[in-house]
C-alpha cells in the first residue's frame, strides 16, 4: 500500500508530539494503527534497511556488508558444496523411532494409578500394556476410552 507524502509527513510529526496514541492518530488520518506503527518503526529505523535483506541495487551500503563479512571469512573456513558433501557420506541418517507402540516413551506395564490412601507413595498397575493402548492394559483401556452408543 502506498501511502500519500503529506499523510506520512501528518503521521511523523504527530508521533513526534507524543501527545496521542497510535489509534487517536490514525482514527484522526483516516488511516489504521498499523500504518502508522509501520510509518513511525520506518522512521526510527532510518535509511539502514533490514538487516536481514540488503538494499536493492547494491549500494554502498549493502558493499560495505559484503567486504566486512569476507574480511570475517577469510580462506580459513571450507566451501559449503565439499563440507556438506564430506558431512553426507561420512554419517548415515540416524534411525527412526518407531511412533508405536511406545509413544510417549512410557514403560511396557500399565500406568494407571491404583487407588491409595493419602500420603501413600504412587502405584501403578503394572500389568502388560495393550497393543492397541498407549499406557494401559485391556482392562484400563476399556475404563478410559469408552465409546459412546450412538
Amino acid at each position: 500500500m502506498s501511502l500519500a507524502p503529506e499523510t506520512q509527513r501528518a503521521i511523523l510529526e504527530a508521533v513526534a508530539r507524543g501527545v496521542e496514541t497510535y489509534a487517536e492518530i490514525a482514527r484522526r488520518l483516516g488511516v489504521t494503527k498499523n500504518v502508522v506503527a509501520g510509518v513511525a518503526f520506518r522512521a526510527r529505523r532510518g535509511a539502514a534497511g533490514s538487516p536481514a535483506r540488503p538494499a536493492r541495487g547494491g549500494g554502498a551500503a549493502c558493499r560495505s556488508r559484503r567486504r566486512a563479512a569476507s574480511r570475517i571469512a577469510g580462506s580459513s573456513l571450507p566451501e559449503a558444496a565439499s563440507t556438506a558433501a564430506t558431512s553426507a557420506a561420512a554419517t548415515p541418517p540416524a534411525p527412526r523411532r518407531p511412533l508405536f507402540p511406545n509413544p510417549f516413551g512410557l514403560p511396557p506395564t500399565c500406568q494407571w494409578i491404583e487407588d491409595r490412601p493419602a500420603g501413600a507413595a504412587t502405584r501403578f498397575c503394572g500389568a502388560p500394556r495393550a497393543a492397541h493402548s498407549p499406557a494401559y492394559c485391556e482392562a484400563h483401556h476399556a475404563r478410559c476410552f469408552v465409546v459412546a452408543a450412538r
